[in-house]
């Protein structure tokens, strides 16, 4: 079996890149007190984020971040923000 190349292979490292940064952001979150696990005894455990909406900018933000243009503002905008 042969490793992927040219757009195959960045691709594939776009979706990795975009998982590291979803579970960074989820640490940093959760470390902060802004976001919190809520456990449930009938159901798995769901990531509250600190507003509603959140998760939507927080998709845009992780796309953008790793687009093949890089723009990083609106995901440090989240992650920084109080």
């Amino acid at each position: 079996m042969t490793a992927a190349t040219g757009s195959a292979a960045r691709e594939f490292s776009r979706l990795a890149l975009r998982r590291a940064l979803n579970q960074l952001v989820t640490m940093e979150l959760t470390a902060r007190g802004a976001a919190r696990w809520q456990l449930s005894w009938s159901d798995s455990a769901t990531l509250r984020y600190p507003a509603d909406g959140f998760e939507d900018q927080l998709d845009l933000a992780l796309d953008a971040a790793v687009a093949d243009q890089p723009d990083t503002e609106s995901l440090r905008k989240l992650v920084l923000a109080p």
